[in-house]
């Protein structure tokens, strides 16, 4: 049976900055973790596109000439389109980019949530995205790539006209969905997804590699599928690649097979380079850690030693409240005891929950974490499982509205907290009535960047950038 959580409250104006006005002790320093006064307003920065009140913002790109591309979707009824937004190293629009800074890719009637962007070596980029073709009761999504130059134009030249639609080789009926993705060799693209069979129903993880052009890569895997053998049930959410160009997943594994149980177990999978169960790693080429009520890695980073970070959420046994967890695991995936308590790190930043999103490792070696602070229990399914229905309320999470915060924690090498980051190493700013946090990263010059969405009370949603200093 699914345990009942109970609810949290929301943190202390103390210890929250409000809409970048109030500040913490600390950052009236002008320490690292203040609100970076040169970014945006007061260090925040929303967008909207015009004709739309849902501009939700998710995952970003810090590029090495400053500029940020905020990555997310735009509601224009009666379906989500990608869209992106580019600014410039000051936080205003860059004009340069698309229409006024800002872009959308339009697939007719049917909804697109993007999983992942990677820059291209010409400054472009690569737009990864699942295509809602179904309904929730019966889905047929596909994963689509959309190649944008790097002034916001559709590339023509790329499929369709700008547009590939991945076509693997699957049972008629079956579902793919996208997680995440990053370059690998010669310029291809590796994919995480989801696939549920049309012929047995069963859902796996793994892998999906596609050529330059946007078409399955038949060379790898199985036709270019390598999937995570028959009855693991691992939810992915995340993906990395390593020095040996070994792929890594993040996310969960189921720890009963009840369908009542939504309980998990935080897990990283990898893959070798040819997409095969790398047996080397963990136990049959999976770690996991079942800490708490439940637990799941939703983002992974890997070092120069090819350690595993995972970033992600655990919820207490006592009464179920989430925390941020952070694990590090050595290169055959053992824990590094080296990191925090036997390779696992608790991080529990207000009295409200904490749930980490996304991982990040700077040039000192530290490790930046970015997540959301909720003043209620949050939908655990929807945000583990990547709940993909057309309605607007279910693209990022059911209640949505009880997020409140953007959360940044700062951690040590050895995995305490940086002291030298905001209070006790970590911050939190509430931009908006209604927030939530996508991707963490840093600048060039040091600084800490979350990115994500926020809403005024009267539900306009915006995409939302939010800068530190480092």
């Amino acid at each position: 049976m699914k345990k009942r959580l109970s609810a949290a409250t929301v943190v202390a104006a103390s210890a929250t900055v409000l809409a970048g006005l109030a500040v913490s002790p600390a950052q009236a320093a002008g320490q690292a973790g203040q609100l970076d006064p040169s970014f945006g307003t007061g260090g925040i920065v929303k967008t909207a596109f015009t004709g739309t009140d849902m501009s939700t913002g998710g995952k970003s790109i810090v590029q090495a000439d400053g500029k940020t591309l905020a990555t997310g979707e735009k509601w224009f009824g009666p379906q989500f389109s990608p869209a992106l937004v580019r600014y410039n190293a000051d936080g205003t629009l860059d004009e340069s980019f698309g229409f006024g800074g800002m872009t959308s890719i339009s697939l007719g009637k049917k909804s697109a949530s993007i999983a992942g962007t990677v820059q291209t070596p010409d400054g472009g980029y690569l737009v990864v995205a699942t295509n809602m073709r179904g309904t929730p009761e019966t889905p047929k999504n596909q994963v689509i790539t959309a190649r944008v130059t790097k002034d916001g134009k559709l590339d023509q030249s790329y499929g369709n006209h700008g547009i590939a639609v991945a076509k693997p080789q699957l049972p008629e009926g079956s579902d793919v969905m996208a997680a995440d993705a990053v370059y690998v060799e010669q310029g291809k693209l590796a994919v995480a997804v989801s696939v549920m069979r049309g012929d047995t129903g069963w859902t796996q993880s793994g892998v999906m590699k596609l050529t330059r052009t946007g078409a399955v890569d038949k060379a790898y895997g199985a036709s270019g599928l390598a999937l995570l053998p028959n009855g693991v049930t691992f939810g992915v959410r995340a993906m990395a690649v390593d020095s040996h160009g070994r792929i890594g997943l993040a996310g969960g594994l189921r720890r009963t097979q009840d369908p009542e149980d939504d309980t998990s177990a935080a897990a990283v999978a990898r893959l070798t380079k040819a997409g095969d169960m790398d047996t080397s790693f963990g136990t049959d080429g999976i770690a996991e850690n079942a800490d708490g009520f439940s637990n799941f890695a939703m983002d992974l980073a890997i070092d120069a030693k090819d350690r595993l970070v995972t970033a992600g959420y655990v919820q207490s046994n006592q009464d179920g409240r989430a925390a941020f967890e952070v694990t590090r695991r050595l290169s055959d995936g053992s824990p590094d005891r080296g990191f925090a308590k036997d390779g696992v790190g608790t991080y529990q930043l207000t009295d409200g929950e904490d749930v980490a999103s996304s991982v990040h490792l700077d040039t000192a070696g530290r490790i930046l974490v970015g997540g959301t602070q909720w003043a209620q229990t949050p939908d655990f399914r929807a945000l583990t499982q990547r709940s993909l229905t057309v309605t607007p309320a279910h693209l990022k999470a059911p209640n949505q509205l009880d997020r409140h915060g953007f959360e940044a924690l700062r951690i040590a090498e050895d995995g305490k907290p940086d002291a030298s980051f905001g209070t006790d190493g970590h911050v939190v700013t509430q931009p908006d009535f209604g927030a939530a946090v996508f991707s963490i990263a840093t600048t060039t010059a040091g600084a800490v960047q979350l990115s994500g969405f926020s809403s005024s009370a009267d539900l306009t949603y915006r995409f939302t950038t939010i800068r530190y200093l480092g």
